[in-house]
């Protein structure tokens, strides 16, 4: 008989989740755990709430508690099992074999949580949407988002570095015919009060005239808010809806504490 060490149980299950109830010898119950938290996680998903506000916080609680409910579990586990005989499973190459299946599992799952879970994050390292976004801002990103919409602020890879990953403002959509006239932005012969920018940030010649164009069918033109520190459309051309990443939500993380949490528009 094989006394399991409650300790060593708590501690395998925080270095890797459902290992200390594989120690004990129970990883059914380990892994009717992790199920559960997987299965929060992708409910959280398919409704968008991880791209929100509030969602980032409730995915910071979700995870908290799945921990703490995993190692309290597994201790409890590891005390109950005063004489335990060793299984097939209580063997080091099992556990070497779990904490690779499970590491790589859950950081596949976070890898690919924009299919997933339905959000990405980015860090900002331009100043092209200043005022709205600066420099060191990180920011939540709805990947369900599929339409662009006029004055939505997204993310996408354009078309000049595909690996790439921008942040701009839609400021027109497929059949629009977009142009500016004494930096204002025209779409479809009306003023567009949502592109409206300052004028200390349209001040260069590109900024305050572009003739007419006519944006493609599946595809959008984007302008950055700090016009004359820009680089989109303007140079390089409309950008392919398959290229659409998805829409700027909140700022989840700052430098200026004032703005952690507010929503982007």
């Amino acid at each position: 008989m094989n006394k399991r060490n409650a300790w060593i149980a708590g501690i395998a299950s925080l270095l890797v989740p459902g290992l200390g109830h594989m120690y004990a010898g129970t990883p059914g119950r380990g892994l009717m755990i992790v199920a559960c938290f997987l299965s929060s996680l992708l409910l959280g998903g398919v409704f968008g709430a991880f791209s929100t506000k509030y969602g980032m916080v409730m995915l910071a609680a979700i995870a908290l508690l799945f921990s703490v409910v995993l190692i309290v579990s597994a201790v409890i586990e590891g005390r109950r099992s005063e004489e335990y005989e060793l299984r097939w499973f209580n063997r080091w190459y099992w556990y070497v074999a779990a904490f690779l299946i499970v590491s790589l599992g859950l950081q596949a799952f976070f890898v690919f949580r924009g299919s997933i879970l339905g959000y990405e994050s980015f860090q900002i390292h331009a100043q092209s949407m200043v005022p709205t976004l600066e420099v060191g801002d990180f920011i939540a990103v709805d990947t369900r988002y599929r339409k662009p919409a006029i004055g939505d602020v997204i993310v996408f890879h354009p078309p000049t570095d595909p690996e790439g990953s921008y942040v701009k403002r839609v400021a027109a959509i497929g059949g629009d015919r977009i142009a500016i006239q004494n930096g204002d932005v025209v779409v479809n012969g009306v003023l567009e009060d949502k592109l409206f920018v300052p004028a200390d940030s349209r001040r260069r010649e590109y900024s305050v005239s572009m003739a007419s164009r006519q944006v493609p069918e599946g595809s959008f033109f984007v302008l950055g808010d700090l016009r004359d520190n820009s680089n989109d459309s303007r140079f390089w051309g409309t950008v392919s809806d398959d290229n659409l990443v998805g829409k700027v939500t909140y700022i989840w993380y700052s430098s200026n504490a004032k703005r952690i949490g507010t929503r982007v528009r």
